[in-house]
């Protein structure tokens, strides 16, 4: 005999265009925060001639995610299969190479954006 679990979407369940993720560890857990970026446009369009380096973009925190070691690495797993699975039919994922430098940073954080 097999168990069956009900599976339910919780009344708030949305879908989170994600751009970026920064990770700590805190105590015993590990913090992820994933956000995106709203990019603003509207007041450079309005202008009848606008340049391009007036654009405003903003981060938005999306989520944050607190994690035990053990469900961390579930989620870790899960992602590496993902996305070895989207390489083998797409090609390599190229990452951009402008990027955050958290090591310039005193705090200890892993940012992982391509959005500086």
């Amino acid at each position: 005999m097999s168990t069956r679990i009900d599976v339910v979407e919780h009344p708030k369940y949305r879908t989170i265009n994600v751009s970026g993720a920064v990770g700590i560890e805190v105590k015993d857990d590990i913090q992820i925060t994933l956000f995106s970026v709203e990019i603003n446009c509207d007041d450079v369009l309005s202008e009848v001639n606008f340049a391009g380096d007036q654009i405003k973009a903003r981060r938005i925190i999306e989520c944050r995610l607190l994690l035990d070691p053990v469900a961390a690495k579930s989620l870790q797993a899960v992602v590496n299969s993902t996305i070895a699975n989207y390489e083998k039919t797409h090609g390599e994922i190229k990452m951009p190479t402008k990027t955050i430098d958290a090591s310039k940073d005193s705090t200890d954080t892993n940012v992982s954006t391509p959005y500086t």
